[in-house]
């Protein structure tokens, strides 16, 4: 059996078996490998994943009961090599296949055998409607009808379609200028596109030293934004950032606002160390990042800040399409359980603002659940807030939904919120 078929196996076995995300379970593994297998281990990972819901529908087509999870993963693996990868000859793939299942399950060999040569017969017989649909974009049936609701049948299309492959990064111009980075991307040959913000690039491999030495930083476009809307120019008192993890936004702000503190909190340890790495990488020293728990009132900071940046976690499917794995064990349940903890956050958040301070909410969601209904409950609820306008966003908006487009904007909500009294 080759290398990269048993490597392939155990990410997207930690993927699908264990719940982690794409990038770190490849991260754990490729370093040990080749970079021929590297380059095949991330395509075959990346391509099952992109391929989900094909994959499933032809498990239901083809086998009269559920797989088990390990012998799914074989079969996906199979699946994809055989429609996707001409490289590698049928015969081969089953093959590699059925020895790959010997090794996680040896009595089921001879169904994957049998399975993936059923498959080759009828792996272009797609079904149509709905369910082609949901295909076609890579996306469960709940979602596609969450989604057809919201936007109509034309715009989700636009939104799924819109499979922008590009990266955004920022610049740090405390230690690299726009003239510089430009240079840099010419005697690199990259193609990219300016922003209001950053660029828009093909890749970031090719600049992996300077991200490391904190001259520039993937981040994007639309979390810059958020920034924005909350500090449009420069902050006259410190910043709150609640829910901050991996503390992309806090070490932004505070980049552009050396004179005030940045307190960034997120609810785990682990994660409050990202921030810290965040902060050191980027040469940002005035962020105080510490455990605690946001759904929980700290009293010590009631009525302290003018500034209250409220980036809740969500589904995240506003950028499903540069994360395909972010939906993979979601379900309906999850998404109104999500819904319920950011009412919770939003209510206990509210108690930190100032008189005339501002309070962002945020999400990387553009569905109404996790939006614009939080935001009307809690202005129900709490008259002493108004949504406020700002130049920040199009049309000079007090809160926007960002869709999916080439422009580098993904699905992002924001919404700038006043206490008046």
């Amino acid at each position: 059996m080759k290398n990269y078929i048993l490597f392939s196996y155990q990410a997207l076995s930690s993927i699908y078996k264990d719940g982690a995300y794409s990038t770190i379970a490849l991260n754990e593994l490729l370093p040990y490998l080749d970079n021929h297998d590297k380059a095949i281990v991330t395509k075959t990972v990346y391509g099952v994943i992109e391929h989900n819901e094909e994959f499933s529908y032809m498990l239901k087509k083809l086998c009269k009961k559920s797989p088990r999870p390990s012998v799914r993963i074989c079969l996906r693996i199979g699946m994809y090599y055989l429609k996707y990868m001409d490289s590698i000859p049928d015969y081969a793939v089953v093959n590699e296949i059925v020895e790959l299942t010997k090794t996680v399950k040896k009595e089921q060999a001879g169904f994957v055998n049998a399975t993936l040569k059923a498959y080759k017969k009828v792996m272009n017989d797609l079904p149509d409607g709905m369910e082609g649909l949901g295909i076609a974009y890579n996306i469960p049936l709940w979602l596609l009808d969450e989604y057809i609701k919201e936007y109509g049948l034309d715009k989700t299309a636009e939104i799924f379609s819109n499979k922008n492959k590009h990266t955004h990064v920022r610049l740090n111009l405390n230690r690299i200028t726009e003239l510089e980075f430009e240079r840099l991307l010419a005697e690199r040959k990259v193609n990219y596109q300016k922003t209001i913000y950053g660029y828009l690039i093909e890749s970031t491999g090719v600049f992996a030293s300077e991200i490391k030495r904190g001259l520039l930083t993937p981040m994007a476009l639309n979390s810059q934004t958020i920034c924005k809307v909350l500090v449009p120019d420069k902050a006259k008192s410190d910043v709150l950032d609640l829910c901050s993890a991996p503390g992309g936004k806090a070490v932004y702000i505070a980049e552009n606002n050396p004179d005030i503190t940045v307190y960034a909190v997120d609810i785990h340890e682990h994660r409050v160390n990202l921030i810290k790495d965040y902060a050191h990488r980027m040469g940002v020293t005035n962020i105080v990042a510490n455990v605690m728990d946001s759904t929980i009132l700290n009293n010590e900071w009631i009525n302290k800040f003018d500034y209250v940046l409220l980036d809740v976690p969500c589904s995240g499917v506003g950028v499903l399409n540069g994360n395909p794995d972010i939906i993979l064990n979601r379900t309906k349940e999850d998404l109104i359980a999500i819904s319920r903890t950011q009412h919770n956050l939003i209510e206990v958040a509210q108690n930190y603002v100032k008189k005339g301070g501002r309070m962002v909410y945020s999400t990387c969601s553009n569905l109404k659940i996790e939006n614009e209904q939080v935001v009307e409950a809690f202005l129900k609820k709490h008259t002493n807030f108004e949504l406020e306008n700002t130049e920040v966003l199009p049309d000079n908006a007090s809160y926007y939904t960002f869709t999916n487009d080439k422009n580098g904007n993904d699905g992002f909500f924001v919404a700038n919120l006043r206490r008046k009294e």
